[in-house]
């Protein structure tokens, strides 16, 4: 199955290109650079850096599917909704993903995410499943407080 956490990632990429960040151009300095080790079509960037800026994401909402090789049938969907708003006096953005039962019976999950909405900055994170997994991680400016609960139903 897709890791929910993987969406950040794509996130982050997506938000680079739709705002125009990879151009070859002097404004854009500090330049994003290779991680170390990584091969040089990765880059390395801080939460904050000029290069990110997520507010080239509008409001939307979003099915996805993940399909092995030639398959016509999903192993994995989910959807994914982004809303905009203010958390005292600063912009974010909350994206609410769920998944669904491809079968009867099958787990499922719900993922609840805000991130400063122009440095994508992580503020929240609270991941619960029908097996009964509760991961919630607040960060805070130099550490992380991570909570996690299992509960049987």
């Amino acid at each position: 199955m897709f890791a929910p956490a993987e969406g950040l990632s794509a996130l982050v990429v997506a938000a680079l290109f739709l705002s125009g960040s990879l151009e070859d151009s002097p404004e854009h300095s500090p330049r994003p650079t290779a991680a170390f080790g990584a091969p040089p079509d990765t880059i390395h960037l801080e939460v904050g850096s000029r290069e990110v800026d997520g507010r080239v994401f509008p409001p939307h909402r979003a099915r996805n599917r993940v399909y092995i090789g030639d398959s016509t049938t999903p192993v994995s969907t989910w959807v994914n909704v982004l809303v905009l708003g203010d958390s005292a006096g600063i912009p974010v953005m909350r994206w609410s993903s769920k998944s669904d039962a491809l079968e009867p019976g099958a787990q499922t999950w719900e993922l609840l995410q805000t991130y400063h909405a122009r440095t994508l900055e992580p503020l929240g994170y609270w991941l619960t499943t029908t097996a009964g997994v509760e991961t919630k991680l607040t960060p805070r400016t130099s550490s992380v407080s991570y909570q996690s609960i299992s509960r049987t139903f």
